[in-house]
């Protein structure tokens, strides 16, 4: 999706307030436009399915959307799969996490995330009292920090995670 049209589309979803899904998979949205997508989000109170599937999303664009999770108070599930997050990524996405308390589903699946990224999960999951089911599926994280990752957090009923071979 151009930034022209975001930041159109940006404009009406800012008076969208009792929104509850929004669906942008496979929108093109690059960390530009999730700027101006992050800015109004915070406007939805209601929104409660936020999904940003197969787009070209990087840490930037994570960072920005980031901040804007503590104020998604009905958030209930978040997923990301497809993206180039990366760990920097995910340690500029934990910061906003601990403050979204409703957030029961994660999904970072094929993001590029290493062991690195998952460390920084490990240390904000047992503060994410809703967060049942993250999937990290499709990503580069070893089978040692799949153990800690399924350990962190006494709420998290559900990880999918396919690990890497150590060697």
């Amino acid at each position: 999706m151009e930034n022209q049209r975001v930041e159109g589309f940006a404009v009406g979803l800012g008076q969208c307030t009792s929104l509850t899904h929004l669906d942008l998979q496979r929108c093109s949205i690059r960390d530009e436009a999730m700027g101006n997508l992050a800015a109004v989000l915070g406007y939805c109170t209601k929104l409660a399915y936020l999904n940003f599937n197969q787009n070209h999303i990087q840490a930037q664009g994570i960072g920005m959307l980031a901040e804007v999770l503590p104020r998604c108070k009905s958030l209930k599930y978040l997923s990301l799969r497809f993206n180039f997050i990366g760990d920097e990524g995910v340690k500029r996405l934990v910061d906003g996490l601990v403050e979204c308390t409703s957030l029961e589903h994660l999904d970072l699946f094929a993001n590029t995330i290493s062991d690195e990224g998952a460390l920084c999960m490990t240390q904000v999951l047992p503060r994410c009292k809703s967060l049942a089911c993250v999937d990290l599926d499709g990503n580069e994280v070893s089978n040692a920090m799949g153990q800690a990752l399924k350990t962190c957090s006494a709420s998290l009923v559900n990880l999918t995670l396919s690990v890497w071979q150590d060697e």
